[in-house]
Formats: structure tokens, sequence, C-alpha cells
């Protein structure tokens, strides 16, 4: 199963087991809902692991620092351990993170604030993308750290070919910042039937989808999500 037909198999599926209230016509045309250029959630090609959002989880991902593999990062196993760096050290980076975001709470409760590099959690660009921001600010050495969603940080570092490699290093689940966030596949309210069979299909396919998710290099969390604080 090939990551960018994920979600098309579902509706395909969902599709032939359609309400006899509604049974489609020969030339119905299914239309998704996705963001065009906002890998590897999807794209205008198709691609990515989703083009849409609610029905049962299929993905349970948290926040992620992305850092190049310094020698001073090298040893971070959780986004905590950089809170642990020499004062000096810490202070002096510059982190990329989005408004409105819990990268935002993060920084604001560690004191770190000043240290940040704020970005418009929507561009008006349909073309500029957390991925591209990130990308070319972090290559350039404008910002040092970045804070971002995990399958942002995923895919930043799995397509990161050129220089020093980076590294992803994921939070952990936070009683006081919610980091972590369950994601699903959308329809229409009231159409039980179709829910319950997307429901189906993913719980039969739950190993296949996060194997895709997988070779995205996408930080996955098996248990429930952490209470809100």
């Amino acid at each position: 199963m090939r990551a960018g037909v994920l979600w098309s198999v579902a509706v395909a599926l969902a599709w032939g087991g359609a309400s006899a209230q509604q049974p489609p016509r020969e030339d119905a045309a299914l239309r998704v809902c996705a963001d065009p250029h906002s890998l590897p959630q999807s794209n205008d090609r198709g691609e990515g692991y989703e083009l849409t959002a609610t029905t049962k989880p299929y993905m349970h991902s948290i926040y992620a620092l992305v850092l190049p593999s310094r020698e001073e990062f090298k040893n971070l196993q959780s986004a905590d351990d950089l809170l642990r760096l020499p004062s000096e050290k810490l202070h002096s980076l510059r982190i990329g993170l989005f408004a409105q975001t819990p990268a935002a709470d993060w920084v604001l409760k560690n004191g770190l604030i000043d240290r940040a590099v704020m970005y418009a959690a929507q561009s008006g660009d349909p073309n500029e993308t957390p991925n591209s921001i990130i990308e070319r600010d972090l290559a350039a050495g404008k910002i040092d750290v970045a804070v971002v969603w995990g399958p942002v940080a995923g895919f930043l570092v799995s397509h990161h070919t050129s220089g020093q490699p980076w590294l992803a290093v994921p939070f952990k689940p936070d009683p006081t910042i919610r980091f972590d966030y369950e994601i699903a596949m959308g329809l229409r309210q009231g159409e039980k039937e179709w829910q319950n069979t997307l429901d189906d299909w993913i719980a039969a396919h739950q190993a296949q989808i996060t194997q895709i998710l997988a070779s995205y290099h996408i930080p996955l969390l098996e248990e429930s999500p952490s209470p809100q604080g």
C-alpha cells in the first residue's frame, strides 16, 4: 500500500459499502478536501499520508525538535534534554517556532521566549508551508533549532540530504502543555454506515498504516493522549 493512496483505499472500500439510501451514480466523483502543498500530509498530486481529517484515529504523534547533528546536540534523547544544556549555550540558541502552537507555550514556560524566532501560523502564500519555512531558515543558519509538529519534523529530517544531517527529537507527553494529538479521517456527519466502514477498515489495516507513517519518520505514540492541564 503506497502512502499516497492511504485515504483513497479507505474511500474506495467505504464507497463499495455505501448506504442504499444514496447509491453512487456511475458518473459520481468523490472530491477530497486537502491542502495542495502540505507534505507529508497531502499535496495536489495525491501524495502524502492523509487527504482530510474524523473517524477512529489512525495516528497519534507528538511535537519534536528539528536540529542539526552538531556535537552539543548528539546525545539528546528528548526535547527536555535541550533544557539541560549549559545555560550559556541554551540561551544563545535561536529557536524557530510557529505562533499559536504548543511550541510558543514551551519557550514561554522555560524562559526562552527571547530566543524565539516566531513564524505566522499561516503566511497567506499557498506555496509556503512549515516544511519550506523551517527547511530554508535552518539550512541558512537563521535558526539553530525548530519546534514543529511530529509529521513535519520527520519529513524534514528524511528529506534533508545536503550538508550536516538533521535530527528529529520528540517531546514527551506533558500534563501542562499538550504536545501529542491523534489524527483521524473525516466524513459528513450523519453517515453512520460510512463511519463504521471506515472504522473497520482502519482497524483492519492499522499495521499497514503505521508502516506508511513510519516510512516518513513520523514520531508515533501508542499510549492514550496525555490529559490536558
